[in-house]
């Protein structure tokens, strides 16, 4: 993979703020569905049936739409689709889908991982320093086509939440739109936003001119030592929110939380117990088993790295004031779980007792063995319960990792 100093999809975030870093990617339902959407319009180009989807109108019209705006502004042009580089494993150039349409023209659609390896594919879309030559961003286009006169562009969107307002993809469509042009020599770019549910589009024209302008401004922008954080519409969806010096604490949860929820009343979620609109309860729960179970989730990561971080300078020889190490030795358990149930059969050990052995510390089955044979010889002690288990299981016992941790004391 080119290693981007940011890649196009971040680019709308980090015009509002140069230090916006995106979080890991987002395994939400709809970010599921839009990528589901995006395939079944590229299915549907390449002339598949899609008809069993829910959204099938939508997509269909938008695979259409992609068809004739492309017809128009690039007649002739062959229609690519998320095109990809070659594998940065093993080199290998990835060879597309295609389906001849009745015009003449040829759509190609890429899949995602190298047929030959099977490593996630680059996106052919690269912008590169004219100095150094070296990649400073791009990404997978959605859709280009190469005219005589210009390029088309086009971005597609699921558009769950479409509002013409609030959302703007120009510094990522422009970023794709300069790549095709320096790839293919053009001096001109048509771009569109297709959102597919809501049946919505939006069209620019840039210039090779205008574009390095907007695009090596982001850059100059990103690459500024003296560049300061800022709060913006994106903070919810950056990954260093919770150490952000421009987002105080209040800010930090409800950019975290609350402004994935727009459509609820936050006092509700104080006094649940006031909400009639089963509607409303829907929208309530979800943000809360889903929302704000994310966030707890983030805040825990971010308390496990502070705790590894102070047993590291603890154990690099610095105090820390008002905390002192804990540690607690690691559990012995048992590698060969069929092993030990045989083991326990053998020595009496009920089935109900058997069934609840898999993946248990070592000192369970000690237990077990012990209820099961202290009853016929009153002889045996646990510690002669463990000499023998010792003994007789010792190739497959281990000991886990000791843990460490630092307490307040």
């Amino acid at each position: 993979m080119p290693k981007y100093l940011y890649r196009a999809s971040s680019a709308p975030h980090l015009e509002e703020c140069p230090k916006f870093r995106p979080k890991p990617f987002d395994e939400s339902d709809d970010t599921k569905r839009g990528t589901e959407i995006h395939n079944l319009t590229w299915e549907c180009l390449l002339g598949n049936d899609v008809s069993g989807d829910p959204d099938c109108e939508e997509i269909t019209e938008s695979a259409e739409w992609v068809l004739s705006f492309t017809a128009e502004h690039a007649p002739g042009a062959d229609i690519y689709c998320e095109r990809k580089g070659p594998c940065s494993k093993c080199g290998t150039v990835p060879t597309p889908r295609t389906n001849t349409l009745e015009d003449g023209r040829t759509v190609h659609v890429w899949g995602d991982e190298c047929d030959k390896c099977g490593t996630h594919l680059p996106g052919y879309s690269v912008v590169t320093d004219p100095n150094t030559f070296e990649p400073v961003t791009g990404g997978t286009t959605d859709v280009y086509a190469v005219g005589e006169k210009r390029v088309v562009v086009i971005d597609l969107k699921s558009g769950f939440d479409f509002n013409v307002e609030g959302h703007y993809h120009r510094p990522q469509t422009v970023t794709y739109g300069l790549a095709i042009m320096e790839q293919y020599g053009k001096t001109e770019a048509l771009i569109a936003e297709r959102y597919v549910l809501p049946k919505q589009k939006r069209y620019y024209m840039v210039t090779l001119e205008e574009a390095r302008n907007e695009v090596f401004g982001l850059v100059a922008k990103v690459r500024d030592p003296n560049a300061r954080a800022r709060r913006c519409n994106y903070c919810g969806y950056c990954a260093d929110i919770l150490a952000c010096p421009a987002v105080d604490t209040r800010q930090k949860v409800l950019s975290e939380c609350f402004d994935q929820a727009d459509d609820i009343d936050t006092r509700t979620l104080r006094e649940p117990e006031t909400i009639e609109d089963p509607e409303e309860m829907s929208a309530a729960l979800t943000f809360s088993t889903v929302t704000m179970t994310a966030y707890i989730k983030r805040l825990l990561e971010v308390q496990k790295n502070v705790k590894v971080a102070a047993l590291a300078m603890h154990d690099s020889g610095k105090e820390i004031p008002h905390f002192k190490k804990k540690t607690r030795r690691g559990s012995r358990v048992i590698t060969d779980s069929q092993a030990a149930v045989e083991y326990a059969t053998n020595a009496g050990v009920g089935a109900e007792d058997i069934a609840a052995l898999a993946k248990v510390p070592l000192g369970k089955l000690q237990d077990m063995l012990y209820s099961a044979m202290k009853p016929n010889d009153s002889a045996v002690t646990k510690k002669s319960i463990q000499e023998m288990v010792d003994e007789d299981l010792g190739d497959i016992i281990v000991r886990q990792s000791d843990s460490a941790w630092m307490e307040r004391g």
